[in-house]
């Protein structure tokens, strides 16, 4: 699994917006970039190795995380910690730091 560090989750935990009609993902362009880059780059290691590319959030954040990636990596399976089984052994593969 890739997960995003702490604070990094936070950032774009502020930037996520709802509406009764839509759920969104405001992000800094610069922010955008690097974690377009950055899960280009785990998802193709992790597919690589044949592994599926799964991101572990927030549960708040993984409904708009999956909105704002979802044209660009369309296999991209995004889950949060409540959905996964209490028992279930996570390997973390990846996390995803802010863009210092």
């Amino acid at each position: 699994m890739i997960t995003l560090e702490p604070r990094l989750e936070q950032m774009l935990l502020q930037g996520a917006r709802q509406t009764p009609t839509e759920i969104t993902m405001f992000v800094d362009p610069k922010l955008a970039r690097h974690m377009m880059d950055s899960l280009s780059e785990r998802i193709q290691k992790m597919l690589a190795e044949g592994l599926p590319p799964v991101v572990l959030t927030a549960p708040h954040l993984r409904l708009p995380f999956r909105r704002f990636f979802e044209t660009t990596f369309s296999d991209l399976c995004v889950l949060s910690f409540p959905e996964i089984p209490s028992r279930t052994e996570i390997q973390n593969f990846a996390s995803i730091a802010v863009l210092e």
